[in-house]
Order: structure tokens, then C-alpha cells, then sequence
């Protein structure tokens, strides 16, 4: 499958999968109470921050060292058998540790999940499963696969958590019988997949050295991956320890609301372009064809977007969690955050498809000990508001950092390009017609904002951007690497 179809067939899975997802997050918010909410938001960082030092190093191997083996299919097989071998074996450790090792401690820290310790082992089983089959889709460029088992899962959980609600049944047990359900069930889904379109023959293993290799790379890798999701998940660890149940569910909710657009509208183009950016390596021209192109698409796409946020914050939060309507100014603060964010993965993008992953490793672990820093130092005070404080200030170093790497990388013979000044004279744009405009009625007022933000940008590309705006036509991508 061409880059073109696999970034449509990741937007399809993405608008339908991470748009149902939404919901489902959306209606935990709106259905349960403040502490149950927060106790499925807690339960769900503790999962992921438990798994990131053991089971999500091993995920970079799936599905960011698969493309470099692209030519070998019986070396592929022998490493994904050894992927799910060392999974599986790593979860049952995470399984035995999070609930007789540490479930004493979590009480102490979050007395909200007292009563809830049996919840830790099980979400960690299910995301295990759920994140190993989608790196083994992701890495054997598997997108049509992918985007049905994330469908999926989705509108599982919609649907059980709908019909629990209807039944008036619907508590923190039921979400949680919803989440484990709808995740073991899209992994029985994607693994079916994956049996079906990996016989090779007989697997030829890696050796002790090919595999010492694969890890080091998938761990800088893995940290970068998961680097996009840890600041909310030591955001939200914090404000556990030091504010009201209320804070967490609306620090969530509203950084849900931008997450899962973000992953929606933007992400696609920079996760699935990857695989083909590995392909592109042996002739440089091509890849910097390639990378500059998307490097164009995502950066406009990633102001327009941060535009959108900041001047329809309010309406946003009015209409889908009213009842945290005093957060909305949350999300002015982190539309500032999509774009150090969104520039900062793809420049790791581009520094893991060179394999050089020191950086991806120096840059991920500055963003943890100033994210947790600051955290320290702003949330006991300020709250919320020192949580986005702080996740923004973690970006921003990480920005100005891989700036300094994309230069170094250039002086090796690449002629990669930052194009900022068109799309950031874009914002400014946008910004001057936005200010001042506000109607009666959120839902109008969200209407006609929209509406200017779609003719003066398309005006501006047209015009300013000429034959180069190509490049949302997907020509350059087509020459490349075909469609």
C-alpha cells in the first residue's frame, strides 16, 4: 500500500476511531461523577506509567525497526515472535508487580482508588495487548488492518458504555467492564490481521547483537512515542496527589478535547509518512523531497489548527463538558501547546528514520524532569493552570533542542528546511480577523469563526503558496513513492 492510501486509510481510521474514542471520554465526564471520573483518568496514567519503562521499549521494535527489515520477511517473522514472547512475559511481571508490589503505595498516594487496586493489573493487561497488536499493524505498514481494529474498539466502548447508561446501571465498575471488554475484543480483531497477512515461511531469528541493536533504538524511539502522551500523564499523576478530584477531570476532559483532535486532523500525516521516509533513505533528493513536503503540510496544518483552538475555546467547552465550563481557559494555554508539540515529533520523526536516536533519548528525558519540576513547583500552587504551564515551558526547550539537531543533520548532506515563516504569518492572519468576533449563540459564533478560518486560509495558500501547494495535492508524494 502506497504513503497516500495509508495516510487515507489512517485518516479514516483516526476520524472514526479517535472521534468515537472522544465520545467515550466525553460521555465518562459527563455521565459519572467527579471521583469516578477521576479514578478511571488516575487508573489510566498509572497503566501507562507503569508499562512506559518495560513494555513500551519493546514496541519500537514492531513498529518503528520493521521498516528497516522491509527486504528480509523471514527475519521479520523471526523478530515479531520474539517481540510477542518478550511482551507477554513482561506483562505477566507488570501483572504481579503493580498489584502485590506496588498496590500499597498507590493507595497511599490515591486513596480515590481504594477499593479499585484489582483495576491496575487489568488495564495494564488490556492496553498491553491492545498497544502489541497495533505496533505489529503499524510496522508491517498494515493501515486498512489498523484502522478496523481501532474502529473497533471504539464503538464498542460507545455502544456497552450507551447501554449501560440506558439501563441506569452505569458506575466507575461498568466503564471499566466497558474498557476491558471493547480493548480484549479489538485485540482478537487485529490479531486475526496479523496471522492472516504474515506467513513467510520458517522465521530466521535475529542474533544476540541484531537484537541488542533493535533495542537501543526502539528505546529512544519508544520514549519519543510516548513523550507526546507523558505530560498529561505526570500532569494528571500530580494533580491526583495535590488537587480535587474536579481538577483532574477537568484537566483531562479538556486536554482530551485537544489530544484527540490533534490525533484526529494532524497526527496521520506525520505517523504514517514514517515508514516510507525509511524507504526514501538511499536517495537522499528523495528523501528530502519527501520530508520537506510533509514538513509544509504539517506545520500549516498545525497553526491552523492552534488558531482554531485558541478562538473557539469557549465554545468548544460549552458545548461538549459544559459543567467544566471554568476550564475552557485551559485550552487557550494549550492551543499554544500544539505547536511546539506537533513541530517538535516531526523533527523526531525525522531523527529516528536516520537512526539517530541519542537525541530522540536527551530531548525526551529533559521533557520529563522539567515537566515534573515545574509540576512541583505550580500545581500546589496554582493548580491546573501550573499543569499547562509547565507542559508548554517542556515543549518549548524540546523545540529550540531538535532545531539545533535538524541543523546537524543538514551539515551531513541533507537540505532539510523549517518552514515557519508563511505558515506563522498565516496565524497572525487568522488571529487579526478572529479578535473581536463573537455572536450570540455559541454555536453560531463557532459557525462563522470556522468559516473565516476556511477562506482565508485557502485564500492565502492559493495565493501565496502558488504551484507549491501541490503538496495537499499529494503530487510530490506520488513521485516519490507512489500513490
Amino acid at each position: 500500500m502506497g504513503l497516500v492510501k495509508s495516510i487515507k486509510w489512517s485518516y479514516i481510521g483516526n476520524i472514526l476511531s479517535k472521534t468515537l474514542g472522544f465520545v467515550f471520554q466525553i460521555l465518562i465526564i459527563r455521565l459519572l461523577s467527579p471521583e469516578d471520573s477521576a479514578s478511571y483518568f488516575i487508573l489510566l496514567t498509572l497503566a501507562y506509567l507503569i508499562m512506559l519503562p518495560t513494555l513500551y521499549p519493546l514496541s519500537g521494535i514492531a513498529s518503528r525497526y520493521f521498516p528497516f527489515l522491509e527486504k528480509n520477511l523471514k527475519k521479520q517473522k523471526g523478530l515479531i515472535l520474539y517481540y510477542f514472547i518478550s511482551s507477554f512475559a513482561i506483562l505477566f511481571a507488570l501483572l504481579i508487580t503493580s498489584y502485590y508490589l506496588l498496590g500499597a503505595t498507590i493507595i497511599k498516594f490515591y486513596p480515590i482508588l481504594n477499593g479499585k487496586l484489582i483495576d491496575v493489573p487489568l488495564t495494564i493487561l488490556a492496553i498491553g495487548l491492545f498497544v502489541t497488536i497495533n505496533n505489529v499493524l503499524t510496522g508491517k505498514k498494515l493501515f486498512k488492518e489498523l484502522a478496523l481494529t481501532n474502529i473497533v474498539n471504539s464503538t464498542t466502548k460507545v455502544v456497552m458504555l450507551l447501554g449501560f447508561y440506558f439501563f441506569s446501571i452505569l458506575s466507575f465498575k461498568e466503564t471499566m467492564i466497558t474498557f476491558y471488554f471493547s480493548t480484549f475484543l479489538s485485540t482478537l480483531f487485529g490479531t486475526y490481521f496479523v496471522i492472516k497477512n504474515f506467513y513467510v515461511g520458517k522465521p530466521l531469528f535475529p542474533n544476540l547483537k541484531e537484537i541488542w541493536d533493535m533495542v537501543k533504538y526502539s528505546i529512544g524511539t519508544t520514549i519519543e512515542f510516548a513523550r507526546g502522551f507523558i505530560a498529561n500523564w505526570i500532569d494528571t499523576a500530580f494533580l491526583g496527589v495535590f488537587t480535587i478530584p474536579k481538577d483532574v477531570s477537568g484537566y483531562n476532559g479538556t486536554f482530551s478535547l485537544l489530544r484527540n483532535a490533534q490525533m484526529v486532523l494532524i497526527n496521520p500525516i506525520f505517523s504514517t509518512s514514517f515508514p516510507y521516509m525509511v524507504s526514501a533513505l538511499d536517495n537522499k533528493e528523495n528523501f528530502n523531497r519527501l520530508t520537506n513536503t510533509i514538513s509544509k503540510a504539517g506545520i500549516y496544518f498545525s497553526v491552523i489548527f492552534s488558531v482554531l483552538v485558541f478562538f473557539l475555546s469557549e465554545e468548544i467547552v460549552l458545548l461538549l463538558i459544559p459543567q467544566y465550563s471554568e476550564y475552557s481557559y485551559l485550552l487557550k494555554l494549550l492551543a499554544i501547546y500544539i505547536i511546539f508539540s506537533n513541530l517538535a515529533s516531526w523533527f523526531a520523526n525525522i531523527i529516528k528514520a536516520i537512526r539517530w536516536v541519542k537525541p530522540i533519548i536527551y530531548s525526551s528525558i529533559g521533557v520529563i524532569i522539567i515537566n515534573i519540576s515545574l509540576n512541583l513547583l505550580l500545581i500546589p500552587k496554582y493548580g491546573v493552570l501550573g499543569a499547562a504551564i509547565g507542559t508548554i515551558t517542556a515543549y518549548v526547550f524540546e523545540l529550540i533542542y531538535f532545531i539545533y539537531i535538524i541543523r546537524k543533520i543538514n551539515e551531513m548532506g541533507y537540505r532539510l528546511k523549517i518552514p515557519l515563516a508563511k505558515p506563522l504569518s498565516l496565524g497572525v492572519l487568522l488571529s487579526l480577523f478572529l479578535v473581536g468576533v463573537n455572536f450570540e449563540g455559541f454555536l453560531v459564533s463557532a459557525l462563522i469563526k470556522v468559516i473565516i478560518v476556511g477562506v482565508v486560509s485557502t485564500l492565502f495558500l492559493l495565493k501565496l503558496e502558488g504551484k507549491e501547494v501541490e503538496f495537499l495535492k499529494n503530487k510530490v508524494i506520488r513521485e516519490i513513492i507512489g500513490g
